[in-house]
């Protein structure tokens, strides 16, 4: 693996990105690209390539769901896929969905 000298004075505020993206929406999360140009915006980090930016982000964001306790966790909850019948399409009424896996969502 190549070493990115360069990165090394950023390396401290990437961490802290990442880690407070933890502590928000899974969705509202700093990407490689927006942590790229935070550096470049807030740091002047002018010298800094996206590639290596986004490289280390790839290879540190598990590291730190590890050190966290957060490795593997997923969400809880899981959608099942609507199952209709050939007879209920096209004839005008809702199909009837209380069959259990027929749309559901199961969280736990």
């Amino acid at each position: 693996m190549r070493t990115a000298p360069r990165l090394d004075a950023f390396k401290l505020v990437i961490d802290e990105m990442l880690r407070q993206d933890l502590e928000g929406p899974r969705k509202q999360r700093h990407t490689a690209r927006r942590i790229f140009a935070r550096l470049s915006d807030e740091h002047d980090a002018a010298e800094l390539l996206y590639p290596t930016v986004r490289d280390y982000v790839r290879r540190r964001r598990p590291e730190i769901d590890i050190e966290v306790g957060l490795a593997g966790v997923k969400s809880k909850c899981h959608m099942f896929a609507f199952r209709l019948s050939p007879l209920a399409v096209g004839e005008g009424d809702p199909p009837d969905l209380s069959d259990a896996g027929a749309g559901s969502v199961s969280c736990g």
